[in-house]
């Protein structure tokens, strides 16, 4: 009985993401001390203010990451964090659409929108907590149990209803690093959904032999409309359309109208591809002047923006930050950037992971689909980059135009686009033969979710409450 319960559990990844998720989410929401997890606290003050008729945050709730981990050390953190009822100084209800408010006395001020969909299950949680127990470490909590419950709900729906590329998308779910954002308050967890489901969305179009249905259409214009929302730089991803097969349209009306208007060479698959060629010398041409434009502002010259870009990725001498932080953090770095998994993990795990990309039986995807998923991938990456660079790094505050290096960057902005290479993998199987029983490649994808989410939660435990 027990024997057949976990062969069907084997068989449906989905319900291994379900339960190792679950566990594992919930241990690490509990076992985090609250806003410890990077920019936490700040997630936590724009999410209590969606439902706040207040603009001034309430003092008792700017706690900071370092006042966390301070009433740890202390002995203090129960009392200060949990116990303690924050004064609302008489707060009500009040949804809001756009509101500025204060977050500390040094002139620090933020709008918050109810319209910003990225705070919605925590911010839900969090005035779940206040009308439970107003203090910080009960509206914390309910915050992070909220958004967990979304994000499990919703990564299960994705990987159910995806017709290839499970386990790996079901592996790729289960990274320490994004069970960290899970069990938290961070807003990645919407963007993370948002790019799971339209390239899920992608796979089963783009391996679909029938028409395209009014319901399909309809869930590439909602699930379109939210990954923009999350974040500007996924509409790169919509880039996947234009590419999508033409059987999906043979047997349309609106496609039959379109082949007695248009002459029958502008739907030739060589011509599209010239065609897109063409459009896109001209969008990079402008987007480089613009990137010109706005580096001679600073009077940064295009040399000196090459010998940043080269100091980013190889100098790790110049940036300390590439190894520990951006590179490991695609997998694991924990708290406030304090903690990480060991390198010699990291490796490893990614290795499964391709070798899962490799293994799992997928069918014949088009050199299309591969080669613009790749490089949809990579425009992403540097959209990331040069985000980081021209919003942040060049900013007085941070570096300035002397920067020699781009700062800001954490790996788990590039942990979701990893599924953009579920394609790639699946069309390199032409060429790599990799035949190696499912069941065994099923069985090694959960030692190692479930050995490097132990290793995540050992090092927490040790870090916040073994004394030093």
């Amino acid at each position: 009985m027990i024997k057949s319960q976990l062969t069907k559990i084997l068989k449906k990844p989905e319900r291994i993401f379900l339960i190792i998720g679950s566990v594992f989410g919930l241990l690490s929401a509990f076992l985090m001390p609250a806003l410890t997890i990077p920019d936490e606290g700040a997630h936590f003050w724009m999410s209590y203010s969606m439902f706040s008729k207040n603009e001034q945050i309430p003092k008792d709730l700017l706690i900071s990451a370092e006042d966390s981990s301070a009433f740890l050390k202390d002995g203090a953190y129960s009392l200060k964090v949990y116990q303690q009822k924050v004064d609302f100084e008489g707060d009500s209800f009040q949804l809001n659409y756009s509101k500025k408010i204060t977050i500390n006395s040094v002139n620090n001020s933020r709008y918050v929108s109810s319209l910003d969909i990225s705070r919605i299950p925590q911010a839900v949680g969090v005035l779940v907590g206040k009308a439970i127990y107003p203090s910080i470490g009960v509206m914390s909590i309910t915050g992070r149990l909220f958004n967990l419950a979304f994000f499990i709900a919703a990564i299960y729906f994705v990987i159910r209803r995806v017709r290839h590329g499970k386990l790996a998308i079901a592996f790729l779910a289960l990274f320490p690093m994004i069970i960290h954002q899970a069990g938290s308050m961070s807003y990645d967890v919407i963007n993370i959904v948002a790019v799971f489901a339209w390239v899920g969305l992608m796979i089963n179009l783009f391996t679909q032999t029938s028409s395209i249905t009014k319901k399909q259409i309809a869930k590439i214009i909602f699930v379109g409309a939210i990954l923009v929302l999350t974040k500007p730089t996924n509409a790169i991803l919509l880039g996947l359309l234009p590419f999508l097969p033409s059987t999906l349209y043979k047997n349309t009306k609106i496609f039959q109208q379109l082949r007695k208007t248009i002459p029958r060479f502008a739907i030739n698959k060589r011509v599209l591809w010239i065609i897109s060629g063409i459009l896109l010398i001209p969008i990079l041409a402008f987007a480089a002047l613009v990137a010109d434009a706005y580096l001679n502002i600073y009077g940064i010259s295009s040399r000196m923006f090459v010998q940043v870009l080269f100091n980013t990725f190889f100098q790790t001498n110049i940036n300390t930050q590439l190894d520990p932080i951006v590179t490991t953090g695609i997998v694991g770095h924990f708290g406030w950037l304090w903690y990480k998994l060991p390198e010699w993990l990291v490796f490893v795990h990614l290795a499964v992971f391709g070798l899962i990309l490799l293994g799992q039986k997928t069918p014949q995807i088009s050199r299309r689909f591969a080669v613009v998923s790749l490089s949809l991938f990579a425009l992403s990456v540097a959209a990331i980059v040069l985000g980081m660079y021209f919003l942040w790094t060049l900013d007085p505050k941070v570096a300035g135009p002397s920067a020699i290096f781009i700062q800001g960057m954490q790996g788990r902005y590039f942990t979701p686009l990893l599924i953009l290479l579920v394609p790639v993998f699946a069309y390199l199987q032409r060429y790599i033969k990799l035949d190696i029983n499912q069941t065994l490649l099923t069985v090694i994808a959960i030692t190692m979710a479930i050995f490097s989410l132990g290793v995540y939660l050992v090092l927490t435990y040790t870090y916040f409450y073994l004394p030093s």
